[in-house]
Formats: C-alpha cells, sequence, structure tokens
C-alpha cells in the first residue's frame, strides 16, 4: 500500500465513524457467518470498507447503478468490467511483472491475462522501441573500410 492508499483508508475510517454518530440506531453493522459464508444485518462484528453513508454495504448492483449514471447521465463509455482491464493494462505498461498481474485478477492461465486483459499501448510501443535502440550500436560501421 502507498502513502495515498493509506490515507484514504485513514479518511473513511473517519467518515465512517462521523456517520455511525450520526444515524446512530439506523447504522447498519453486519456479522458475518462462516457455516454459510454470508454478511448479515447484526451485530458488530465485521467493518466492511466499502459502505454508504448509513452504513450498508456497496455492492456489484450498486457499482452497476453508478456506471449507468456515467453512462448516461456524464455521457462516459465504459462498463464496471473495463476497469479491470484498465487495470491490468496500467500495470504491465509500467513494468509490472506479468506473473503477478496474473496472481492479483485471480487468473488461473497466464494467457488469460495477456491475451484478454492486457493491452498494447503507445507507451508500451515507445518503451519497447527505446529497448531496440539501445541494443543496437550507437555508430554505424564504416563500410569498405580494412
Amino acid at each position: 500500500m502507498n502513502d495515498d492508499l493509506i490515507e484514504a483508508l485513514r479518511w473513511n475510517r473517519n467518515w465512517k465513524s462521523q456517520n455511525e454518530q450520526k444515524y446512530g440506531d439506523y447504522y447498519t453493522y453486519y456479522t458475518y457467518n462462516k457455516s454459510i459464508q454470508a454478511c448479515h444485518v447484526g451485530m458488530k462484528s465485521i467493518d466492511p470498507v466499502c459502505v454508504k453513508e448509513n452504513g450498508t454495504m456497496i455492492t456489484h448492483s450498486t457499482m452497476k447503478y453508478l456506471s449507468r449514471k456515467l453512462n448516461y447521465g456524464e455521457g462516459i463509455v465504459y462498463n464496471n468490467h473495463s476497469l479491470r482491464h484498465t487495470h491490468a493494462t496500467l500495470l504491465l505498461e509500467n513494468g509490472a511483472n506479468p506473473k503477478y498481474v496474473q496472481d492479483r485478477l485471480g487468473h488461473s492461465k497466464i494467457d488469460t491475462t495477456l491475451n484478454v486483459y492486457a493491452h498494447s499501448t503507445k507507451k508500451m510501443e515507445d518503451d519497447t522501441i527505446e529497448i531496440i535502440n539501445k541494443c543496437l550500436p550507437t555508430q554505424t560501421p564504416d563500410v569498405g573500410k580494412a
């Protein structure tokens, strides 16, 4: 984790604490039932990071709704799954180890990561050209001189 993420998590913890006080008995707390592997509204025993103002968890449906708002309301065309592609491409573009990216995305095969999620970019092209240029001699040999 970098300093920005740590700071964001601290801000989030403070924001949640303020909302717990604001909502009082109406703030939602969760407990985890291991036997059925599910979260339920109940006693305060787990503390999800991604919650709405009243403590209810942000779900896949919440993200789909926000995505639609951006798509139709703001005219920004994308879908949530494209963020995984962008994430993988940015990591690889900036030198991350492909095996780590595979693990991070939870892919069982490296082919999925490299052939489906990673996309070629102008930066990758420029970096590759730079690598090739470093491999070539800096001066051309004088042809015909003995």
